[in-house]
């Protein structure tokens, strides 16, 4: 990462005669379940200029590979549509048609990181526990500092008695790192949208 921030950076504003950040934001590593979100994810991506309200259709964003992908462009070399394309059927026309049906039932549909567990992983209890146990071994301590070191979170029951105001317990409990909106919505027995609200609205006011 600190060669993608730092050289590939400095590389970028010189070709373009630009200063400053390239890329916004802190890095961070989600671990997903390929199996389940692999085309969720493409979807995610290829989506992200409409969410973001830059364009009204995927197709309409320069640099994305959804042109070349529904095959209004050519592939540039280094683009492989083939494995994706495959999900969708083995004929290619056909499979052409139903990839793009696919990213535009897509369009207005909630975010696959509402189903975020535990802040890096984008999968269900069967895979978080699959990659633990294969880590099992392993010391989970290995390089980081005592500084960054913390014990484990408490247990929203714990949470919720420690703070009266629900939205504090809401907002205590997800910066713990340790619970999805949607594991502390089903605690609170509240829609994970909502605590998706009441946690952004905290942040707004610090």
């Amino acid at each position: 990462m600190r060669q993608l921030n730092g050289v590939y950076t400095q590389v970028s504003n010189r070709r373009h005669g630009r200063a400053g950040h390239l890329f916004q934001g802190r890095y961070k590593a989600i671990l997903v379940d390929g199996d389940s979100y692999f085309l969720a994810l493409n979807r995610y991506v290829v989506l992200n200029p409409v969410r973001a309200g830059m364009v009204a259709q995927p197709n309409d964003w320069p640099w994305s590979s959804y042109p070349a992908m529904i095959g209004k462009v050519n592939s540039p070399k280094w683009l492989c549509t083939d494995s994706l394309l495959a999900q969708f059927s083995t004929e290619r026309e056909k499979a052409l048609h139903r990839y793009a049906r696919f990213v535009g039932a897509g369009i207005g549909e909630e975010s696959i990181w509402e189903g975020l567990n535990r802040q890096i992983y984008l999968g269900n209890e069967e895979f978080i526990k699959r990659v633990q146990s294969s880590h099992a071994g392993l010391s989970k301590t290995v390089g980081v500092p005592k500084t960054q070191k913390r014990p484990p979170a408490p247990s929203l029951e714990k949470l919720a008695a420690r703070y009266a105001n629900r939205d504090e317990g809401i907002v205590a409990a997800y910066a713990t790192g340790e619970y999805s909106h949607q594991q502390i919505a089903e605690f609170y027995a509240l829609h994970f949208t909502t605590v998706a609200k009441i946690v952004r609205r905290r942040r707004t006011t610090e």
